[in-house]
């Protein structure tokens, strides 16, 4: 599903465009066509169902991904992103680890 995802606090000045997909038993994320993917797990609710990744990315980062799914539409999904030392821009920037909020593009209206 396209959508974007934007750090939390004074580093969320800026979104970034992507796709977060389940395919195959994994979650993907691609930005610029770059996709980075790990096993999620999923559990029912009472309402939906509650799904969870956690996994290290090729550039030796860990996303720790979760959310909802309710009526067929994403809800409350929040990455946290732990880099790994060694991208000078980015190390300049940006604290070590970021809590980022994913918003489908078809549902940004209606939060």
């Amino acid at each position: 599903m396209p959508g974007r995802v934007r750090a939390r606090g004074i580093y969320g000045l800026f979104s970034v465009a992507g796709v977060l997909s389940f395919q195959g038993g994994r979650l993907h994320w691609t930005v610029d066509g770059v996709t980075e993917s790990g096993r999620y797990d999923q559990s029912q609710t009472a309402d939906g169902a509650r799904f969870s990744a956690d996994y290290v990315t090729r550039d030796n980062e860990r996303l720790q991904w979760s959310g909802y799914v309710r009526n067929g539409r994403l809800r409350d999904v929040t990455a946290i992103w732990t880099r790994a030392r060694g991208d000078f821009v980015h190390d300049l920037l940006l604290p070590r680890r970021l809590t980022l909020d994913f918003t489908p593009d078809r549902q940004r209206s209606s939060r």
